[in-house]
């Protein structure tokens, strides 16, 4: 059990490590989607990783993905942000393969969802480098951008936001016209910001009076 994993943390150091499982006595979140994530203050707890994490029949068939595909299996913590609401599949109950389309709220932070699944292959590839490290988890953001290799060559995270708000605006005037929409390619940036670690650290001391383990 580490005391203060956000203590002397440099910018440039790792803040992940591989902890064990959590468990949450069967408790259920439904994944909440990215766009809903993005730029909020975040913890990710690295806890399985599954080269070959099978795909329902239902993303294969709406957005023909593969059979299987890497994923990180991962706690996630939302420290910040404004109420959120989403819907999500749930399968209707006394049925073989019925579903329906359900709301889930979260208005209270910080918020765990156990089990979230983490598909992104740029996340990923942070999550493969950095889960052999000596920190616990990530504190950071989800951010989207440019691919790597782009990001590496000097566009930001800025520019993807303007082209996003450029095609909203030419959607908003004629739909017809507006082309494809910009596809973000998603990056966990950590944060080293004082106010940020202020705000962890609050989570933390309530996490760990309640059980929360990070190894």
């Amino acid at each position: 059990m580490l005391d203060d994993p956000f203590a002397e943390t440099a910018v440039d150091d790792d803040p992940f490590a591989s902890p064990e499982d959590l468990k949450r006595s069967g408790q259920f979140t439904p994944a909440p989607p990215i766009d809903l994530i993005a730029e909020r203050l975040i913890v990710l707890v690295p806890r399985e990783f599954d080269a070959d994490a099978k795909v329902s029949e239902y993303l294969q068939r709406e957005y023909g993905l593969k059979p299987t595909r890497e994923q990180w299996k991962t706690d996630l913590v939302i420290l910040d942000g404004e109420p959120m609401s989403y819907s999500y599949r749930a399968k209707v109950q006394g049925t073989d393969g019925e579903y329906e389309e359900k709301t889930w709220e979260i208005t209270t932070f910080p918020y765990l969802v156990s089990g979230f699944r983490v598909t992104w292959g740029n996340v990923i590839g942070t999550l493969n480098k950095l889960a052999e490290g000596s920190k616990p988890f990530g504190l950071g953001r989800l951010r989207a951008g440019y691919s790597a290799k782009d990001m590496r060559s000097g566009k930001t995270y800025e520019q993807y936001a303007a082209e996003l708000a450029e095609w909203e605006r030419k959607v908003q005037a004629n739909p017809r016209t507006a082309g494809n929409k910009p596809k973000p390619t998603w990056h966990f940036v950590p944060s080293n910001e004082i106010a940020d670690v202020a705000i962890a650290r609050a989570w933390w001391k309530d996490a760990q009076a309640s059980g929360f383990s990070v190894r």
